[in-house]
């Protein structure tokens, strides 16, 4: 399978919620000789399916390296709603208003003062 059909494949399974397919697709693959968009994307489907799958720790693994490298304003959101699963709401309520401090244009900006505002006693 080529990178291409894998990345597709990839996208596909989890447009289709079949966050099982995306790990077993991702999980073990060296995605070192991607692009690094494509391969940023990838992780982040990855980290995603994680979550989705409840395996919080590895996704939370996955987005803090995504981070290091580059901040994005999904990437906060995702790692926001892991603390949160993780019923760590001082580092979730942290991210959420990463998010609305360094993102204020963002499609979730709007959620992340919700959700920051729920969590105020945190």
């Amino acid at each position: 399978i080529s990178i291409y059909q894998l990345k597709l494949a990839a996208e596909k399974s989890y447009l289709m919620k079949n966050y099982p397919n995306v790990i077993a697709m991702l999980h073990y693959r060296n995605l070192s000789l991607l692009s690094e968009k494509v391969r940023k994307d990838l992780i982040y489907l990855l980290a995603d399916a994680y979550y989705q799958n409840g395996n919080y720790t590895k996704a939370q693994t996955q987005v803090i390296s995504l981070l290091k490298q580059n901040e994005s304003d999904k990437l906060y959101l995702l790692l926001a709603m892991i603390y949160e699963s993780l019923g760590n709401n001082k580092n979730a309520k942290d991210n959420y208003q990463k998010l609305i401090a360094y993102y204020p244009d963002s499609d979730y900006f709007n959620s992340a003062k919700i959700k920051s505002r729920i969590l105020v006693k945190y």
